[in-house]
């Protein structure tokens, strides 16, 4: 199953869905990234649960940034750049991965976006999802102000059709990122 999250079908419901390596950071701006929530929850049964990961905004602002990371293998060359656009909370990344035999050079680019506690919680509450469990992924404690990633578990609630109200909203048809940064 390869679908986009915005636009899940699954032909049914499930107990449990996952999402991890952040992969929700790479759906934005803000009102994509909410809609591919409410998708998801759409085909959660009542009382199911979400587990996934989300890099912070620390991690983007300070660790990723601006940054560039070398992996060497005997055989492979890994060369990871990252621009840090701060009045999207965006970080463009580039990979480029070089055969040392070969010679042959694969480039892929693609963005990530921060989103803070507060705006991944909003993001919950209009696909009908409440947080049971949010926690630093590293160390299964309490989240702080360094916390790299976030590991969340939420479980659907029973007394809403997040669906239709978000269709009513209008949010996810068009309508441009409105988050203050």
């Amino acid at each position: 199953l390869c679908q986009d999250l915005r636009q899940l079908d699954l032909y049914g419901t499930v107990d449990a869905m996952t999402a991890s390596f952040d992969t929700l950071n790479h759906i934005g701006p803000y009102c994509e990234f909410e809609r591919a929530l409410v998708r998801s929850a759409l085909f959660l049964r009542p009382g199911g649960i979400f587990v996934f990961d989300m890099n912070t905004p620390y991690k983007h602002e300070r660790i990723l940034a601006n940054n560039t990371f070398e992996m060497e293998a005997e055989d492979v060359l890994c060369e990871w750049h990252n621009e840090y656009v701060q009045h999207e909370r965006r970080t463009q990344i580039t990979v480029c991965v070089t055969d040392r035999d070969s010679g042959i050079v694969q480039t892929d680019s693609f963005s990530e976006y921060a989103y803070t506690e507060a705006e991944i919680l909003q993001a919950m509450r209009q696909a009908g999802l409440d947080a049971a469990d949010w926690c630093d992924a590293e160390t299964l404690g309490v989240p702080c102000s360094e916390t790299q990633r976030f590991l969340i578990t939420a479980v659907k609630r029973s007394d809403i059709n997040c669906n239709r109200e978000y269709q009513e909203k209008g949010c996810g048809n068009g309508e441009s990122d409105t988050r203050n940064f």
